[in-house]
This record gives structure tokens, sequence and C-alpha cells, in this order.
């Protein structure tokens, strides 16, 4: 009974966002099989590029201090990391805005589509509004207002596809694709600071001036988590290029109707994907923080965890190796076959780094140096890969090769998280054994 009392809080915050994240994410799975007749395989293509830039410089715009948002116990401290963020935020997206100003021209025809050249503006405004969500959501987190994340999720969902539908059917070309993804980053950004960070900022506003914001406090705490941007930053930027390099480079070798292609398959595949691992890994970051503060074990924690999370997607992932090419073909035609057929590949590393994102421990144990060294391996075997792919002038060879690297690296962050933790493998496998049992109703 003490063990459910325990637990509960945070069965029932994941519940919570996944629930949330449910209804938004069922919007874009609902509404592909119309986007992929309302839009060629090379607009999602030009589509992924922007998504990668914007992705890009969002982790280097809050310098990874949104995590440390989440640690403070003190209330004036968590408003003036805050407002800290909202600068380098503000200042990145201004130089961002500058640069695009003065070579939108050599930028596009350096990324090789000179149509992006109208849309590449909204690159700086969509950075500026990523960030500000990063922290509104980091904040959420912390004050364990997880319904808030979920609504605001839901929102944006709703907006990004009436709008890129609408604009699909009155219309055609990737206006629509980005227009869509603007306007519901908006939205979502509206009810989460609504709900979460100025009610908060209104009830401390006249406790803690901008003046006092600015002090030497805030720099005293921007000296003692100066680890998030010099590695958690480095780090996490890291695993974002190793992500979105395949979506440039497969664009650069091979086109973009081909990058399009693999972006696709590999959106439809992550955003069930995030259903239950997005929140699962925000409300874990909060849980094992306190049973950490707490001067707990986090070894009985991550073996429960990684069971759990084995035994609930081991059978939807083994479907997907099996189908997956004749699943793409059905349900988004004919011409979306070969989507389908990267995923068939990929599956394995998209199930490793569903197993490895909520139990990774890195910032909450203070090793995020280790956490680099990883992601530099990560970074580097990602490079070598989709070389080799190129260097033979073959797509299948490029993703083989990506991802057998993925697995390797996915397999080896759950071997160092486990050993951060003391975690044992064979209490793992009875986690998952009894979860799997009872999926089968046995």
């Amino acid at each position: 009974m003490k063990r459910i009392k325990v637990e509960s809080p945070f069965i029932r915050n994941v519940l919570t966002l996944f629930t949330g994240t449910t209804f938004a994410q069922a919007i874009p799975i609902t509404i592909s099989p119309i986007l992929t007749r309302l839009y060629s395989p090379e607009e999602f293509g030009v589509f992924a590029l922007y998504l990668s830039i914007v992705s890009i410089l969002t982790v280097i715009s809050t310098g990874k201090y949104t995590a440390a948002i989440v640690l403070q116990e003190c209330e004036d401290d968590a408003l003036r990391l805050m407002y800290l963020i909202f600068a380098l935020v503000f200042f990145v997206s201004i130089i961002t805005f500058i640069l695009i100003l003065c070579f939108e021209n050599q930028i596009a025809k350096l990324l090789g589509y000179n149509d992006m050249t109208s849309w590449l503006y909204f690159v700086a405004i969509s950075v500026f509004i990523s960030g500000v969500y990063e922290v509104s959501r980091n904040f959420s987190i912390r004050i364990k207002k997880f319904n808030n994340i979920a609504i605001s999720r839901i929102y944006m969902s709703i907006s990004t596809g009436i709008t890129q539908l609408a604009y699909g059917a009155v219309s055609h070309g990737i206006s629509g694709l980005l227009g869509g993804y603007v306007i519901g980053q908006v939205v979502g950004l509206s009810v989460i600071w609504r709900k979460s960070v100025r009610p908060f900022i209104d009830l401390h506003k006249n406790v803690l001036g901008v003046s006092s914001i600015f002090s030497r406090k805030t720099f005293v705490l921007a000296q003692k988590y100066s680890h998030f941007p010099t590695q958690a930053m480095p780090a996490s930027l890291l695993n974002i290029l190793a992500h979105q390099l395949p979506i440039i480079m497969l664009g650069y070798f091979f086109g973009p109707h081909n990058m399009g292609l693999y972006y696709f398959g590999y959106r439809v595949v992550s955003l069930p994907l995030s259903l239950i691992g997005g929140a699962i890994t925000d409300v874990s970051y909060k849980y094992t923080v306190d049973i950490i503060n707490n001067k707990q074990s986090i070894k009985k924690y991550i073996e429960r965890m990684t069971g759990k999370l084995i035994g609930i997607s081991v059978i939807p992932f083994t479907a997907l190796i099996i189908w997956g090419k004749d699943f793409f073909s059905f349900v988004f035609g004919q011409e979306w076959e070969i989507a389908g057929y990267f995923v068939q590949i990929l599956a394995l590393p998209i199930f490793l780094r569903f197993i490895s994102s909520p139990i990774t421990i890195f910032s909450q144990v203070g090793r995020n140096d280790l956490l680099l060294k990883w992601q530099i391996v990560f970074f580097v075997l990602t490079i070598i890969s989709l070389l080799v792919g190129g260097g033979v002038n073959s797509l299948e060879v490029a993703i083989c090769i990506l991802s057998l690297s993925y697995s390797l690296c996915y397999i080896g962050l759950i071997w160092l998280n486990f050993k951060l933790s003391g975690a044992k493998f064979r209490n793992v496998i009875l986690s998952s054994l009894s979860v799997f049992s009872f999926t089968l109703g046995k």
C-alpha cells in the first residue's frame, strides 16, 4: 500500500501528460494521410529543413539553463533564471534575424533551396517562440502543472493542423506547412504562458523587481549552473545535430524528394513515440530530481521504468519492422511506400531511443560531462554513416549504416545510465515480463 502512495503522483502526472499529448498527436496522425495528398515529398523536405534549423538554434538560444529551473527550490531564483534565459533567447533571435537580413541569398544557396528565401526570416521568430516555450514548459514541470503542458500541446496541434489543411485545400506550396507550424507555435506558447508563467510573474513582481533580477545574484546562479551551457548545451546541440544531419545531408546527397520521404517516415513514427515517451520523460526528470534530493536510491526506479518501457513497446515496434512498408503504402499512398521502408530499417534504434530517454539521469546526478562525451561519439558516427552512404551513392546503405550506428549508441546510453544508478538488467527482465504478460491479459 505504501508503494502505491509513493508512485501514485508520478503515475497521475504521466497520465495527465499522456492523455493531453495523445489527443494533441492524434490530430497530426489523423490528418497525415490527407497532408500527403496535399503536399509533395519535396515540400515536406523543405519543411523538414526549416524545422532542423529552428531546432538547432533553439538549443543554442536557451543555453540549456531551462533544465536548471526545475532544480530550484527558491521561487526568486527560479524567476531570476527565467529572465536570464529570456534575455539569451531574445539575443540569439535578434542575431539570427540580422544574419538572415545580411546574407539571405547566400544562406538559401548554401542550403540548396532558393525558394526558402522569403521564409528564412520566420526562422528567427520560430527560434524565439520555441525558446520561450521551453522556459515555460520547464517552469510548469517545476510547479508540477503538467496539465498546462498537455493543454498547450493540444491547442498547438489543433491550430497547426487546421492551418495546414486549410491552406493545402485552396493552394499548393510550402507556405501551408510552414505557416501552420508558426501559427501553432504562437497558440501553444500563449496558452502555457497564460496558465503557468504569467500568474507566477504577477505574484512575485512586487517582491522581485526587474533590477534585482539582473543583479549579482543572477550572475551567481548563472555561474553555479554553468555546466548546463558548457556541458549540457553542447551535448544537446550535438544530439540535435545528429538527428537533423540526416535530413540535411540526405537532401544534399540524394535530393529533396528522398529527404522528404525520410523525414515523413521518421515523423510518423516519432509522433506516437512521443505520446508515452515524451510524457514519461517530462515527469521523470522532476521525479528523479526529488529522489536524489531526498538522498534515496534511484536504482529500483531505473529498473522498473526500463522494464515497463520494454514491455509496452516491444510488440508495436516488432510489427513496425515487419509491416512498416505495407502500412505506409496503404495509409498514405503508393508514393510514400519508400518512407515505410526507411521506417523498417530505423525501427530498432527508435525503439532503443524510446527506452533510453526517460531513464537518462546525467543532469540529475551532475554528470553532464559524461553525456557530452556520449554525444560526441553519437555525432561522429552519424556523420561517418551519412558520408559513407553518400560516398557510395546509395541511400539504402546510408540509412542501414545510420540505423546500426544509432542502435549501438543507444545501447551504450542505456548501459551508462545503469552504471550511474547501479541498476541491474536481470531485474529489468522481470519488470518487462510482468508488463508483457499484463498486456496479453495473462
